[in-house]
């Protein structure tokens, strides 16, 4: 909720109340003319002069300009609908959270005092109605082994120099270490005859360790046997995106023939390239939608197609979504369904190669919630679609919506 603090308009009751602290501490600064004055001018307000005077540029820069814990501040008439000059003013003081770093968030309140919107970092904001937070996502992200910038490295390809040659040498050595390490001969054991298929997927950290292992085959042995022979990995240097350590999903199927005679399976090498086979067609399906994370270029919310950099038009497209959402979310169903307290939805989307809207889902504590969190994205314009290399790809996109129910 909000604080007493971060309401730009205070109650009638509220109001009085704050006159009367100032009636009682007046006294102490009676040597202080000037201070004096001050406090004796805001005393003698009514309650609807106060009113009116809120409503001049003389408050809006005064409650403004009391930036505390590196909370820059922004008063609008409408949150759901701002000016063009609010919208400059807000970029302003984004591009100041950028620049300097004792800035970390920018607090923007409307008129009545019951709306807000929280932008803690104009690079990944998520979206709000009646309070909206626009929350930091995490740099720790996880980027497909297929687009990442740099992949994750093992000791014995260090001496690579470009991305591509390293891949192709990292899918090498683990087929190489999957063949060396799997006992095939458990197939056997267990009556299974035939080409034997078992699909593995694992993630390499940001500190090059391998976790999250899961396999599917069809006995729970060779399950048991897949993550036994992955987790023996060596450590990686891990994999990097613009320039920074991510978590790195990584899958490949494991492919080995059972016939009567153990010794006629089929030699190493073809083992090998056949697993890096299959393991690079299982990439470039990956590659049909990407993350708005680490898409090359971020679909682009209409209006703001004619900013220079894309750094300008993410950052846009994120504050154009978060104020539509704020401006179309009905929060009265959820007083309707007797909620209290905070409400938190979880919706993701994706932005299809044309631009239009698919798949929107979202997660909330009533369906009732679910149906307008969904109706509302389904109702976003249609974007300038993302690219990546040089090709139109689906992006998916996920933010929560979150609000106070008083």
């Amino acid at each position: 909720a909000m604080s007493d603090k971060d309401h730009y308009i205070k109650t009638k009751t509220a109001y009085y109340k704050l006159n009367a602290y100032f009636e009682y501490i007046t006294g102490a600064y009676e040597k202080n003319n000037e201070l004096s004055q001050e406090l004796k001018s805001n005393m003698n307000r009514t309650y609807e002069e106060y009113l009116d005077w809120k409503q001049t540029d003389e408050a809006k820069d005064l409650w403004e300009n009391n930036i505390k814990d590196g909370v820059l501040r922004l008063v609008v008439n409408d949150l759901g609908n701002m000016t063009d000059e609010e919208e400059q003013k807000m970029h302003h003081k984004l591009d100041m959270i950028e620049r300097d770093d004792y800035f970390e968030k920018l607090l923007i309140v409307d008129m009545t005092g019951t709306a807000k919107m929280i932008l803690q970092d104009p690079k990944m904001p998520t979206t709000v109605t009646q309070e909206v937070n626009v929350i930091e996502v995490e740099e720790s992200i996880e980027v497909p082994f297929a687009v990442i910038d740099q992949v994750p490295v093992m000791a014995s390809c260090q001496h690579l120099t470009t991305n591509d040659e390293l891949k192709v040498c990292m899918s090498k050595n683990i087929a190489k270490h999957v063949t060396k390490n799997f006992n095939i001969d458990l197939a056997k054991k267990l009556g299974l005859v035939g080409k034997q298929r078992i699909s593995v997927i694992f993630k390499i950290d940001t500190q090059g360790d391998v976790i999250d292992v899961r396999a599917r085959a069809p006995h729970p042995d060779l399950e048991d046997e897949a993550k036994r022979v992955i987790n023996l990995l060596p450590q990686f240097k891990p994999g990097k995106q613009k320039g920074k350590e991510v978590t790195v999903p990584y899958s490949l199927p494991i492919l080995f023939q059972v016939k009567d005679d153990i010794n006629q399976n089929i030699s190493e090498n073809g083992v090998v390239e056949e697993i890096i086979e299959q393991a690079t067609k299982d990439e470039q399906i990956e590659l049909t939608e990407v993350s708005y994370a680490i898409v090359n270029q971020t679909p682009v919310f209409p209006t703001c197609q004619d900013l220079s950099s894309e750094q300008e038009r993410k950052t846009c497209t994120n504050n154009k979504v978060a104020s539509f959402v704020n401006k179309n979310f009905n929060t009265d169903i959820a007083k309707q369904l007797n909620l209290k307290g905070q409400q938190r939805i979880s919706v993701a989307f994706k932005i299809a190669k044309d631009g239009s809207i698919l798949d929107a889902k979202a997660r909330a504590s009533h369906p009732k919630l679910i149906e307008e969190a969904k109706r509302v994205v389904n109702m976003l314009p249609k974007f300038i679609p993302g690219m990546h290399n040089e090709k139109p790809i689906i992006v998916t996109y996920s933010l929560p919506i979150l609000f106070q129910v008083h």
